[in-house]
Formats: C-alpha cells, sequence, structure tokens
C-alpha cells in the first residue's frame, strides 16, 4: 500500500528518505507549514537549553552560542539533527515530553537558568509545567508558527483518496487538522490505515471510519516505521 507522509515539508523529505530505504515510495501532503519568526536570542546565563521539537533544530544555525550549552531534547532524530550541527552537549529523553519533565525534576537544580525554544502550538506547555515543580528561571521564546493547511488542491484530493492506503500521522495537531479537512472533503478512509505517533494523536482521527489505526508502542518515528 502507497504511504502518506503529513508533517511538515522539510521534516517529511526525511521520512521518505527512510521509507524509500524499506522500498516504497511515500507521497507527501504537509498539514502543518511552518513559518520561522526572524528574531535573535541572546544568552542570558543559560545553562540549559530545551526544544522538543525538530523544528526547533535550525534556529541553532542562526544563534550558535547555542550550540555550547547542555541542550535536552526529545526524539533520536532531534539529537542526530543537533549533532549534525556540532552541537556536542546533547542529552535525550527517549520517550515523551513528560519522561523529559520528570528527568530533569530529577537532575538538574531548580535555581538553574533554562531557554525553552518552541513553536506556537504546544500539546505540552513545558515552561507552565516546570514552574509546577519549582523551576521559576525557564525563559520561553516562540520561534516558529505552524500554520495550518486548510485546503487541497484537486490532485492532492485524488492523492489521498485513490492513491494511498496508509496516512502517517506524527502529531495531535496534524490528526486534528486532517479531521478538519475531512468535514470539508470527505475522504475515502475506510480503506486505509492510519499510523499515529501517541493514542492522543489517535483520537483526533477515532471518530472517521478507518480499515485500521495503529499507534507506536514509543512516540517516535521508529516505532511508526515499524508498523509498515
Amino acid at each position: 500500500m502507497k504511504i502518506l507522509l503529513t508533517r511538515p515539508y522539510n521534516l517529511a523529505l526525511n521520512s521518505r528518505d527512510k521509507i524509500v530505504n524499506l522500498g516504497e515510495k511515500p507521497d507527501i501532503i504537509p498539514l502543518i507549514n511552518i513559518k520561522y519568526i526572524n528574531k535573535k536570542i541572546i544568552d542570558d546565563n543559560f545553562q540549559y537549553i530545551i526544544l522538543t521539537s525538530q523544528n526547533a533544530v535550525v534556529f541553532f544555525q542562526k544563534n550558535s552560542w547555542m550550540k555550547n550549552k547542555i541542550i535536552l531534547t526529545v526524539g533520536d532524530m532531534t539529537k542526530n539533527l543537533l549533532m549534525q550541527l556540532d552541537c556536542k552537549k546533547v542529552f535525550l529523553c527517549e520517550k515523551d515530553v513528560l519522561s523529559l519533565i520528570n528527568s530533569i525534576c530529577k537532575t538538574i537544580d531548580k535555581t538553574s537558568n533554562i531557554l525553552y525554544i518552541c513553536g506556537d502550538h504546544l500539546s505540552c506547555d513545558l515552561k507552565e509545567e516546570l514552574k509546577y515543580y519549582g523551576y521559576d528561571n525557564v525563559i520561553s521564546h516562540v520561534i516558529y508558527k505552524s500554520e495550518a493547511v486548510k485546503s487541497l488542491t484537486k490532485n492532492q484530493i485524488e492523492i489521498i483518496n485513490n492513491d494511498v492506503g496508509i496516512i502517517m500521522f506524527y502529531s495531535s495537531r496534524t490528526a486534528e487538522i486532517f479531521f478538519s479537512l475531512f468535514k470539508k472533503y470527505k475522504f475515502f478512509t475506510d480503506n486505509k490505515v492510519a499510523i499515529c505517533i501517541s493514542k492522543k494523536c489517535a483520537q483526533h482521527i477515532s471518530q472517521l471510519k478507518w480499515k485500521d489505526i495503529k499507534i507506536a508502542s514509543y512516540p517516535n518515528e521508529n516505532n511508526m516505521m515499524e508498523l509498515l
């Protein structure tokens, strides 16, 4: 069955390469467009930098001082991208944001100066979560906006309806946008398999009729790929 990737285009290219190595040639229809905000962040004696999205990695190219900080992140792909930019002190939490918060609470002093870089849509407000646990020196900067796709071309609708048998959802928001587009275009989904990064992601499309909904055992791309 042909595979459809719905994540932002620059990230979908990396995913496409992985799927091509499995012998498939997926289609890409991004349901979110990433718009970076032109801003410069000054080093305010930050000891740690936290990011939970691959979309934030590009910001390290314009702010070279960040590469020398201790970086905390989620997901092996995000870590690999940071290492490619010569960030040497990258610490990875394999599972999810809540596990990252738990790890921070166990290992990092509450008086530490922490920079949190993120997008405008958050599934978990990490700054507020850390504040709840006594971390008052967390500064957050929104460095990109994720804009929902609100309309599709005739060709894209044709691909979704007739060409693909598997649709991959990498975030809750992407699944939510797909559901919104479904109400507009009435996609054929009953002959398709949805692969979701998490249960929360799957909930947004569970009202639709699918051949099957598969959920990654851990919320990362490698576990999603195992479901193909």
